[in-house]
């Protein structure tokens, strides 16, 4: 499909929107839209990409993708005012000026295959965008500002939510302050100014302090309101926690562990797990994809984290064998970078490779994830294994390689430390 190609800002965000009627965008899988293969009669154009998808009109049903240059990419504060009017019958000039983007004159900007996604598609029926419009005034806390939640609330900050945050150690909490955050005294007064409450600490001893401990969430009223705990532990504790809450103060509970890491957290392009009652899903849903490009409710709650532990298998054995695969490239005599470089795009290509296998081949002094929770993870994954009669004897083994690196003092760092440890060096 050609396209009308728009900028104002160099090297910017393009996002494609696609307006189609629902029931033709139920007849493609979510691949296809992917890929741009919509055998339908639509109206396309591009355009500096500013909200998110769910800020795009409520009039029609519409397929939004959207794209990053390898340039340097800013947001701006561009037009999005859509809402009125149906895309589907407007030409590419028409939809231009009701952006207030101006055209520009030249090839469509169109990224390779090997570009990486920003993120893929955000399918939105007329309904759930209507209401994932009128999130906005809800007050909102977050309460946990690590290596994931501080760019998880900075993305809310951005779309322009109302946030206030608190962090055990409270000099993380500056970053939020600049961007427009509150800071509360205490978990607790986070969840007195808060509607919803976003939470995620380190593991399942700094879930139960926040929650439990002097000035903890549960001992602010929660009638009526909303917790969304994006931690990752153990789904037994889950659901132990959330009942225990309901009792103390009336407040309901998501498990909503991530996946994508720090940059798909920086983004919003995070994989959101959840697990909780279908109306709180709902009623989470409009914040949930600020952070994310695809939220799913795998079931009640402690669901989404066991979905998140097989995750965490998946992730862990694959750090695992990639540092083997590179190691062995590199005692052969070939080139480990020229090694992953010949990977793209084949069966054995993913997303830790690309990201993290070059980091394997250096020192990292600002790691992106680290050994000790990925080995707690694995741990909780092998625990729920047990309990359920799973056999799991790859991720036992993988386990245990990190246990080994944890012992060495490894703990803290990131897979740059398996790697060497597989070369015998230090």
């Amino acid at each position: 499909m050609e396209a009308l190609a728009a900028s104002g800002v160099p090297g910017a965000d393009i996002a494609r929107v696609v307006a189609i009627d629902a029931k033709t965008l139920r007849k493609h899988d979510r691949e296809e839209l992917d890929t741009g293969h919509v055998k339908a009669t639509a109206k396309v154009v591009e355009f500096p990409f500013c909200k998110a998808p769910t800020d795009r009109p409520q009039c029609v049903t519409a397929a939004i993708f959207w794209m990053k240059t390898r340039c340097g990419w800013r947001e701006t504060p561009q037009s999005h005012e859509i809402a009125v009017t149906d895309v589907s019958q407007m030409t590419h000039e028409e939809l231009i000026a009701r952006l207030n983007v101006p055209a520009v004159v030249g090839k469509a900007h169109r990224p390779s295959d090997r570009e990486p996604l920003c993120s893929r598609s955000a399918i939105l029926s007329a309904e759930q965008v209507e209401e994932q419009m009128t999130s906005d005034d809800t007050p909102l806390g977050f309460v946990g500002l690590g290596l994931m939640g501080l760019p998880m609330a900075r993305r809310l900050l951005a779309q322009g939510c109302a946030l206030t945050v608190w962090n055990r150690s409270a000099e993380k909490t500056e970053a939020a302050r600049r961007d427009g955050a509150s800071v509360a005294a205490s978990a607790r007064g986070v969840a007195e100014a808060s509607q919803i409450v976003f939470t995620c600490v380190t593991d399942t001893a700094a879930m139960e302090a926040v929650m439990f401990g002097p000035d903890g969430i549960a001992e602010a009223d929660g009638h009526g309101k909303l917790l969304i705990d994006h931690s990752s532990i153990h789904p037994g504790a889950t659901r132990a926690f959330a009942a225990r809450l309901a009792e103390a103060n009336g407040m309901s509970w998501l498990d909503a562990p991530v996946s994508g890491g720090v940059a798909g957290a920086e983004t919003g392009t995070l994989v959101i797990l959840v697990g909780g009652a279908t109306g709180n899903f709902a009623r989470a849903r409009p914040f949930l994809a600020h952070l994310s490009q695809r939220t799913s409710h795998m079931g009640e709650i402690g669901a989404g984290q066991t979905a998140k532990l097989c995750n965490q298998m998946i992730v862990g054995c694959s750090f695992a064998v990639i540092a083997e695969a590179l190691r062995l490239a590199a005692n052969s005599g070939i080139d480990p970078h020229a090694l992953i470089e010949a990977m793209t795009g084949g069966f054995a290509d993913s997303r830790p490779l690309q990201i993290f296998g070059p980091r394997m081949l250096r020192r990292i002094d600002e790691p992106l994830a680290y050994v000790g929770v990925v080995l707690k993870d694995v741990d909780t994954a092998l625990d729920v294994g047990h309990r359920t009669g799973t056999p799991m004897p790859m991720t036992a083994a993988v386990s245990e390689i990190y246990r080994v690196l944890v012992a060495q003092g490894f703990g803290r760092a990131e897979f740059d430390a398996l790697y060497r440890h597989l070369g015998g060096e230090a």
